[in-house]
């Protein structure tokens, strides 16, 4: 991944392409995402039938939607169809599944998103990442022990995971008001620049009562996210599958001192 930073999008090869994708799954950066998006669409072009472009180019489409990385035409309805092809094409590509994962967590459908993660794990639970993705998307329909059986598994067998794998531990713990457990997986979590760090960050310490700090976290939201205000049931709808995690998230953030939502 790093030998192919600085080529042009037109110089760099397939292979190279995924690895663009890979940065950007550990960063979550956005100049990266772009880099990624423009090799993997050239990719696709190239080799329609390359199963693993399509469904990483299912994943950066979907992260458009959730993230607002781009602007892009119907990214939800682009991030499924590419799932869905990847698939056709290769029904023994996990990160297709992780596509359709996603894909379904965003329509809220538990049951889909069970049944494709388990797929995820069952096709090689020896795969890492993946298999830690697929306990991800578990714990976040709701499936929380099984889910962190998973993760847990991944970051024995591949210690350089991405750390958004702390993230349904930081949920897990605000939901059931252990406060002081998620303010350490916020740490955990890090990715400074992104904006769920500071989001995580101010709902935990509006709980907490540390309202100074909480206002600190919010600025730096508001200055990652200027449009989270008014879009803060969007933003955090796409990953809490249950409207009361929302609503409990949103609990926090008023606390920490968030208004117009």
């Amino acid at each position: 991944a790093t030998a192919s930073r600085g080529k042009t999008v037109d110089e760099l090869e397939a292979y190279e392409a995924v690895m663009c994708y890979h940065h950007y799954g550990i960063t979550l950066d956005s100049r990266a995402y772009e880099e990624a998006l423009q090799a993997l669409e050239k990719t696709v072009a190239i080799d329609a039938e390359y199963a693993l472009a399509r469904a990483l180019l299912s994943i950066l489409y979907l992260d458009a939607f959730t993230f607002s990385m781009v602007d892009l035409d119907d990214p939800l309805e682009r991030g499924m169809e590419s799932a869905r092809k990847a698939i056709s094409i290769d029904p023994f590509c996990q990160h297709a599944y992780f596509g359709m994962c996603f894909a379904q967590l965003l329509q809220r459908n538990e049951q889909e998103v069970i049944r494709n993660a388990k797929k995820i794990v069952e096709l090689n639970p020896n795969a890492g990442i993946l298999a830690g993705t697929a306990g991800w998307f578990l714990a976040m329909a709701g499936q929380f022990d099984e889910g962190f059986g998973f993760i847990d598994q991944s970051m024995q067998l591949n210690p350089f995971f991405p750390s958004w794998f702390h993230f349904p531990y930081y949920l897990n713990s605000y939901l059931n008001g252990n406060f002081s457990d998620a303010l350490e997986a916020v740490k955990k979590f890090g990715l400074l620049e992104f904006f769920w760090n500071p989001l995580m960050h101010a709902a935990v310490l509006g709980q907490l009562g540390r309202i100074i700090e909480g206002q600190s976290a919010l600025q730096r939201l508001l200055s990652l996210k200027p449009d989270f205000p008014a879009r803060a049931r969007f933003y955090l709808g796409c990953f809490l599958i249950k409207d009361k995690w929302v609503d409990r998230m949103l609990e926090g953030l008023k606390k920490a001192g968030l208004k117009g939502v």
